[in-house]
């Protein structure tokens, strides 16, 4: 297994299963094999069908389904009395749906402005601390046995999203769910005629297709950093073990590589943070409030959106928590081992180089301020989603 593939394997999976398959296809975020990056390609003709797909699912899926919605609240509100022939059901499926898309264009709308210029500096920086760990530590101690496990999660979640398209445009097809359903029947255009349900059919593979293809690849990027992060981390322990001065020339390195990036990490993770908690909180409300009102075949994608949300969530910022966690434990384990040898001139000035180094914490605005992501914090975003889900389900019963 090589350097490259033990970093950026993620990527090459994703490329392997959903960028070859016919109905994905290459998109403009996508994986160079000769430079070994995941980069962004501003040309547009060189993606012709995927930009297709793209103008064909908002203009046949996600302009209805704005419509539908709108003209539902705007009824239910009294502000004005459009015809409504959409059932409860198909609107609780389409809100969904746009939720959940709105949140992820939210969260790659700065990926995509900044990643040409952040974006590949952090992956070829990654890549350079990388070699230079892997090369100081033997097999056992380099951890290449976590990187087998989150690329075969990442392989099994690419290989899902990869058959979901089929079966998504299948139940909203038996089940009349999608918006130009009801659409074409108030313009008078039967639904059921075979070339519309083969419009209707791709339609529906196309924006299935699309939507997976995102929600694929912010998983890839999310096991990426949590696969480089983590080895690199694993290693600095191990070297921290047998040489303690060693240990802290690696710990500068990734204290530099990461106030580098402090400005747009913390950008990133304050973005991602607040988005996946309204995220959560919404559709647990949903999931709880709506509990046999909907027909389930309706019902179900709202559970598994609120599941959805809070495992990666959860992933995150337990994550992110133990950065911090594993960089304070092991700083004064080094502390200790110092102190208790016999103090000599060289063994005070790595103390004292060891305490004035800050611990390395990824960090979250809140409310003005900057906050470290801490065990602590772990525990108090657990306790607002349930504080503001119950909040909601006790002010707004439906």
């Amino acid at each position: 297994m090589t350097s490259q593939f033990q970093v950026f394997g993620i990527f090459e999976a994703y490329c392997n299963i959903l960028e070859s398959s016919h109905l994905f296809g290459k998109c403009p975020f996508t994986w160079d094999k000769k430079r070994g990056e995941l980069y962004l390609d501003t040309l547009f003709f060189g993606y012709s069908f995927y930009w297709v797909k793209v103008i064909f699912s908002m203009i046949t899926y996600f302009i209805p389904g704005w419509v539908v919605v709108i003209r539902y609240f705007c009824n239910q509100t009294g502000v004005t009395n459009w015809e409504d022939n959409i059932p409860l059901n198909v609107i609780g499926v389409n809100v969904a749906m746009l939720t959940v898309v709105t949140c992820l264009v939210l969260v790659f709308a700065p990926l995509v402005i900044f990643w040409n210029k952040y974006g590949i500096l952090v992956q070829r920086q990654t890549f350079e601390v990388f070699e230079t760990l892997i090369a100081d530590c033997n097999p056992v101690q380099q951890g290449q046995q976590v990187t087998v496990k989150i690329h075969s999660i990442a392989s099994s979640i690419f290989r899902m999203y990869r058959n979901c398209p089929y079966l998504a445009a299948l139940s909203c097809l038996i089940f009349s769910q999608e918006p130009a359903y009801f659409i074409l029947l108030q313009l008078g255009i039967s639904p059921l005629h075979p070339l519309v349900v083969l419009l209707r059919a791709a339609a529906l593979v196309a924006t299935a297709a699309e939507v997976g293809r995102l929600i694929a690849l912010l998983a890839g990027l999310i096991l990426f950093f949590i696969n480089a992060t983590w080895r690199q981390l694993h290693m600095w322990g191990a070297i921290c073990d047998r040489k303690i001065h060693v240990g802290l020339y690696f710990y500068r390195q990734l204290i530099a590589l990461y106030i580098l990036r402090r400005g747009p990490a913390t950008f990133m993770t304050t973005v991602a943070i607040t988005i996946g908690f309204a995220l959560q909180v919404s559709f647990n409300y949903a999931s709880i409030v709506l509990a046999g009102l909907v027909p389930l075949n309706a019902y179900v994608s709202i559970p598994y959106v609120a599941f959805a949300s809070g495992v990666t969530m959860a992933v995150i910022v337990y994550f992110l928590a133990e950065v911090n966690s594993i960089c304070k434990t092991r700083l004064d384990l080094m502390k200790r081992k110092c102190a208790m040898k016999n103090i000599k001139n060289r063994r005070k000035e790595l103390l004292k180089k060891i305490r004035a180094m800050p611990i390395l914490a990824f960090h979250v605005s809140l409310c003005n301020t900057t906050s470290p992501i801490t065990r602590h914090f772990k525990m108090t975003y657990l306790d607002k989603v349930l504080d503001s889900t119950a909040s909601l389900v006790m002010g707004f019963p439906i």
